[in-house]
């Protein structure tokens, strides 16, 4: 009789530590929110990040970004990669590629040692992934930038003799986002300022001494946006990959004549100096 009430108060004893466990499961995972994909990264060097792989992309973002911003993050995403494939009539973009964005210019310096807004890293340097460092602030990114960069390199390769070809390199990702530019005027705009105030870089230095700042990267938005309507993008992607010494073979004009035309095509559609606001524009976005 005493072995029977002692293994009913067992079972009896089991069974509320049982029910108890149920019910400690069941508020846990009702207090424990859905994460929707995104989880913690494990590298020291990522501490305070988490990522979540979409498709091809593994985006590794700060876990204090909250989760519906998150999910809009993506979406941006895709919709910058869709409108770059058609800048450049490729069909899909399926490399793998680590999108990492940072929130300030120091934080940026911590993985590429450069306080810059925006740089990328192909599998040929980090033999691993593709990977593209990125400010984020919301609204102000120069993530479709990067993305072009990105697609343009894994799609068309890197740009045949290198230096030379950054005019390219820079003014088709600059072109892909006019709003990453933050001040308001069009490319076609902004070329004619710079060239009544004799601010445009010269054929030669843009060739071998490409400065990155705001003038040269909107007047090779401009070049690039002129060459796309004049000549069509199947001629740039022929320049990238053929490099400067075939370009007068490849649209007709030398480097010189080309800048030229242009500026005597807006000389005659702006006859006069526009209204510009040079203080806005020098302030930059970042």
């Amino acid at each position: 009789m005493v072995r029977l009430c002692f293994k009913l108060t067992l079972v009896c004893d089991f069974k509320r530590i049982f029910a108890f466990f149920i019910a400690l499961i069941f508020i846990s995972c009702s207090t424990i929110p859905d994460n929707n994909g995104w989880k913690n990264m494990q590298e020291p060097i990522f501490e305070g990040k988490i990522y979540k792989q979409h498709r091809n992309v593994r985006f590794i973002i700060s876990s204090d970004i909250e989760p519906k911003k998150r999910e809009i993050l993506i979406t941006k995403c895709d919709t910058y990669i869709e409108d770059n494939l058609k800048i450049i009539k490729e069909t899909e973009f399926i490399d793998s590629l680590d999108i990492i964005l940072v929130q300030d210019l120091d934080e940026m310096y911590k993985y590429t040692r450069e306080h810059v807004a925006g740089k990328i890293s192909l599998i040929e340097d980090n033999e691993n992934r593709n990977m593209i460092f990125c400010l984020y602030r919301g609204k102000k990114s120069p993530l479709k930038h990067e993305l072009m960069h990105m697609i343009a390199m894994c799609k068309w390769g890197i740009p045949e003799g290198g230096l030379p070809l950054q005019w390219l390199n820079e003014g088709l990702a600059t072109y892909a986002d006019p709003k990453a530019e933050c001040d308001g005027y069009l490319f076609e705009e902004k070329y004619t300022a710079f060239l009544y105030s004799n601010k445009l870089i010269n054929s030669t230095s843009l060739m071998t001494d490409f400065t990155y700042s705001k003038i040269s990267y909107n007047q090779t938005a401009y070049m690039v946006e002129f060459l796309i309507q004049n000549y069509g993008v199947e001629k740039i992607k022929l320049l990238w990959q053929s490099g400067m010494g075939k370009f007068e073979e490849i649209i007709g004009l030398t480097f010189e004549e080309l800048i030229l035309q242009i500026n005597n095509e807006l000389s005659q559609k702006y006859p006069n100096p526009i209204d510009f606001n040079w203080p806005k524009f020098e302030e930059g976005c970042y």
